[in-house]
């Protein structure tokens, strides 16, 4: 059973209106053995209760599409204001988050850390992917899958695609990169991952429950971004996860800002409750749904 105690204020209530919640129904993937279905405390140290099993199931599938399907929708109509589609040399690129289960059986992301041998963002963590090729025929899902692939060796029968999320410009590069939510089969174990060293340096899974605590929050230092003021998320103390002499390697970037959409989405507000003014889900249009 799921356990969730709301704050009003907290909760949005867009999320609300198609947050399903099952006492009977199974995973995505069979849940792990390992895996615990025993509710836990979280959410900025207030008395919350959240089954962390419910994030992969068929109705927070379901309602976690949704979200993001809309938000996609909204947004890609004000992503054309911000880039050059027509230039010719205008790129697109294409991101995996990979959603499993960890060793532990519990719900997580699975990251990179870049090779020290790349040119750009080396030893930074950032989620498989890279520019189209040709022969993704301007598919993005086929594109976060190949590169998948050729990073870490999953294969494309073990990953179960959910969504594309909105366009996310890099206007100094001039590329649009477009993620693509999936989940990876079985239990993740990074360490027996047939990594492509030339491009990765090794691969790692952070919980969603890590993610959501706020103590491994932080924000950088302020930037500008066409007149507003913003600090970019950050996330912290992952060294438990990414390994020894990884202390000062921060999630940021647009790994950070990919990351904290995709959690607005799979999450209940009071289980997520990090605030961002200038990303928030775009779902102006939810109340129209014919699904509600």
């Amino acid at each position: 059973m799921i356990i969730v105690r709301r704050s009003s204020s907290n909760v949005n209530k867009l999320q609300r209106n198609i947050l399903t919640i099952s006492t009977s129904s199974s995973m995505t993937s069979p849940l792990p053995v390992s895996a615990s279905t025993t509710t836990s405390t979280c959410g900025g140290g207030q008395s919350q209760f959240f089954d962390w099993a419910y994030v992969l199931s068929p109705e927070n599938k379901l309602r976690t599409t949704q979200i993001l399907s809309l938000d996609r929708d909204n947004c890609n109509l004000n992503f054309k204001n911000l880039s050059n589609q027509d230039n010719p040399e205008y790129r697109k690129a294409a991101v995996l988050l990979p959603l499993c289960f960890d060793k532990n059986g519990k719900p997580s992301l699975l990251y990179n850390l870049r090779s020290l041998q790349l040119t750009t963002h080396r030893g930074e963590i950032s989620f498989p992917g890279g520019s189209l090729d040709p022969e993704d025929k301007g598919c993005p899902i086929a594109g976060a899958v190949r590169e998948t692939h050729e990073e870490l060796g999953i294969h494309p029968n073990d990953i179960e695609i959910w969504t594309t999320l909105r366009m996310f410009p890099t206007i100094a590069s001039n590329m649009g990169v477009i993620p693509v939510l999936g989940f990876v089969k079985g239990i993740m174990d990074p360490a027996k991952l047939r990594i492509n060293p030339s491009e990765v340096d090794h691969a790692f899974t952070i919980t969603l429950e890590h993610l959501c605590d706020p103590k491994n929050w932080e924000e950088g230092v302020k930037r500008k971004f066409m007149g507003q003021s913003y600090r970019m998320p950050m996330w912290k103390n992952l060294n438990v996860y990414s390994g020894p002499g990884t202390e000062e390697i921060h999630l940021w970037g647009l790994t950070a800002f990919v990351t904290h959409i995709a959690l607005l989405a799979l999450l209940p507000g009071d289980v997520y409750e990090r605030k961002l003014p200038y990303l928030n889900l775009q779902l102006k249009k939810l109340k129209n749904s014919p699904n509600l």
